[in-house]
């Protein structure tokens, strides 16, 4: 199975969440991940590994960012509307190229 996620370096379970994907990627056989600057404000990392079952495992990493869904709608207890990315728009993209398989 595929797997995207988003961590803010500022959260305060960063190192665990770093752990967990770090042992999905063993247990699917990914190599180590390509790192690279993801959009144009700096502060925003994308890993990609792409593992021999043919899955992928996806990392957006938020230098500026704590616990929150990057780009929700302001007002939302866990929200950051000012992230310089969109977790909904990135997740959706994520799910239309990794289809559930049967």
């Amino acid at each position: 199975m595929s797997l995207v996620a988003f961590h803010g370096r500022h959260d305060t379970v960063f190192d665990s969440m770093e752990e967990g994907v770090a042992a999905w990627r063993r247990r699917v056989g990914c190599p180590p991940p390509l790192r690279a600057a993801h959009g144009t404000s700096g502060t925003v990392t994308r890993s990609i590994a792409r593992c021999r079952n043919g899955t992928d495992v996806v990392v957006y990493e938020l230098a500026e960012m704590g616990h929150a869904w990057p780009g929700g709608i302001s007002g939302g207890r866990l929200a950051d509307p000012d992230a310089p990315i969109s977790a909904t728009e990135l997740l959706w993209a994520f799910f239309q190229r990794h289809p559930r398989r049967r």
